[in-house]
C-alpha cells in the first residue's frame, strides 16, 4: 500500500456514528482492510443537516495516502 492512495467513502449516520466503510480502489489484503476499516469505523462526524437543521445521514469522502 505504500505510496498509494485511496477514497475512504464514510456512510455516516444522523448521529454521527459511521454505518459503513467503502475503500475506492479496494484494498487487496483483505485482513489488513478489515484493520482499517476497524479503525475507519471508530471515526465519529459532525451530521450534515437539512434546511430546518435536523441532523441526517450523508456520505463523507476523505482521501488516505499510505
Amino acid at each position: 500500500m505504500r505510496g498509494q492512495t485511496v477514497d475512504v467513502n464514510f456512510f455516516v449516520l444522523a448521529d454521527g456514528r459511521v454505518e459503513r466503510v467503502v475503500f475506492i480502489p479496494d484494498v487487496p489484503d483483505r485482513a489488513y482492510a478489515r484493520k482499517l476499516e476497524e479503525a475507519m469505523r471508530a471515526y465519529r462526524f459532525r451530521p450534515a443537516r437539512d434546511a430546518s437543521g435536523q441532523a441526517i445521514s450523508g456520505i463523507a469522502i476523505v482521501k488516505v495516502s499510505f
